[in-house]
């Protein structure tokens, strides 16, 4: 019988971090470490030995089990941070080298700047991302400041979590809210500490990337269906960027907390938020706007707005193609296709109109042909969308196909959206209900216990 692995504590340093997150995405795919081994052409005592940080990875291996195991870039950017790492302690080790360097990298990288080793002596997402999905998804505490050294606080690490926040964005897209939550977490816990050790545009450049961080952790709960947590989230964002004293960054919270209240069925609360994100629209970056009306009409199309929601929308559409800012957080418009489709789409499905509704079954039809596989949790929550539709335009058989490619996908990425459109659907079917396909709805459903 086979001695259990020993707990890895990913806090311990960069390198334990890399092995942490190799034994996470390692058991996540159900292989041994003889059968992953394999799979990369290396030996099942060299992964074991990198698992408990008793051996070093290069960059090739890495690279490799990155795409076996699926971790969207996760282990390339944990050995980047271990080479890092290993590369300073020989510096410090060698006697040609200084007593002491200076903090300030000359050259922003994509490697972890000095002031997470000399802050914090390693990068804590790799213990966090080891937690389950219950405590991951626990009610957020408020951002604590834990005692760190007085040292000088690199402004290169500015450049660094805004690029490890596109990751973020990625990964979200491939794996959904569960297996972020306590990586995001820790990171923006790190940035928080950051930021109490400097002052002046530094400060405020630390507090606009920790709102940023705060505000992909406000969507992940909110996708997870806590919404809790993604209220508090929602606040932490706000009250950072309002401390980061960025215009943009408060309508952008402004316009996330419309997202929640639409989710939460208010909206009246969309439309008061949404409209004060765009109180003075010709202060804001076009991706702002557009950010705020979406979610404005959303907002509209829970009261049966459609001209409001039509208004809205036709201007966003127009400001989509100006987007040109390099902000790291909000990309959603500009990376998913068909993007303003998709939110008329939406909201066009919530109006108890017939047009309404023959014109949504059009376009989800067109936006869903046209959609990447890569995006699977989205369109699982589109293809939900489009069910709830074709039962409104009294179609209970294509209602049905449309629901059962998206619980399929439902169950792998723990999206909560798709479980509340499902349920939207379900209601929508009643006129079925002692129908088969009523019957076939119900067991369907409750696959995923709906």
């Amino acid at each position: 019988m086979p001695y259990p692995l020993r707990p890895l504590d990913g806090s311990l340093s960069p390198r334990h971090h890399l092995g942490a997150e190799l034994r996470h995405w390692r058991k996540r795919a159900r292989l041994s470490q003889g059968a992953l081994g394999a799979l990369v052409h290396v030996s099942e005592d060299l992964i074991g030995k990198i698992e408990k940080a008793t051996r070093r990875c290069d960059e090739d291996l890495a690279t490799r089990l990155d795409e076996v195991l699926d971790t969207g870039g996760v282990l390339v950017r944990a050995w980047r941070l271990a080479a890092e790492a290993d590369r300073r302690a020989a510096e410090a080790d060698s006697p040609s080298s200084p007593a002491s360097s200076s903090s300030t990298l000359e050259q922003p990288s994509t490697t972890a700047p000095d002031g997470i080793n000399v802050l914090r002596r390693d990068f804590i997402s790799g213990a966090a991302a080891l937690t389950g999905t219950a405590a991951a998804l626990a009610p957020p505490a408020a951002p604590t400041r834990r005692p760190m050294s007085r040292r000088p606080v690199d402004p290169a690490l500015v450049t660094y979590f805004r690029e490890q926040l596109q990751g973020h964005y990625r990964a979200d897209i491939l794996l959904g809210p569960h297996q972020l939550v306590a990586t995001v977490t820790a990171q923006h816990q790190l940035i928080c500490e950051l930021s109490a050790n400097t002052t002046g545009d530094l400060r405020r450049n630390l507090l606009r990337v920790g709102a940023a961080y705060a505000a992909l952790l406000g969507w992940l709960h909110q996708d997870a269906g806590d919404h809790p947590s993604s209220i508090r989230w929602r606040d932490i964002t706000l009250d950072m960027a309002h401390r980061a004293r960025d215009h943009q960054l408060v309508a952008y919270a402004l316009a996330n907390k419309a997202s929640l209240c639409v989710d939460l069925g208010d909206a009246s609360g969309a439309v008061d938020l949404a409209d004060a994100a765009l109180a003075d629209p010709r202060a804001l970056a076009p991706k702002v706007q557009v950010i705020a009306s979406v979610h404005g009409a959303h907002g509209r199309s829970l009261t049966g707005d459609r001209a409001g929601v039509d208004a809205l929308l036709g201007g966003a559409q127009e400001l989509v193609e100006r987007i040109e800012d390099d902000l790291p957080w909000g990309n959603a418009c500009r990376r998913t296709p068909g993007y303003i489709d998709i939110q008329r789409a939406t909201c066009y499905g919530r109006l108890q109109d017939r047009d309404a509704i023959d014109e949504a079954d059009r376009i989800w039809t067109r936006v869903l042909a046209a959609m990447p596989d890569a995006h699977r949790r989205d369109v699982a929550v589109f293809r939900a969308r489009h069910a709830a539709v074709a039962a409104a335009a009294g179609e209970p058989e294509r209602a049905l196909y449309l629901a059962g490619r998206a619980t399929l996908v439902s169950t792998s990425t723990g999206s909560a959206r798709t479980r509340a459109e499902l349920a939207i659907l379900r209601r929508r079917m009643l006129p079925w209900a002692d129908h088969a396909y009523g019957r076939d709805l119900t067991e369907l459903l409750a696959t995923i216990g709906l």
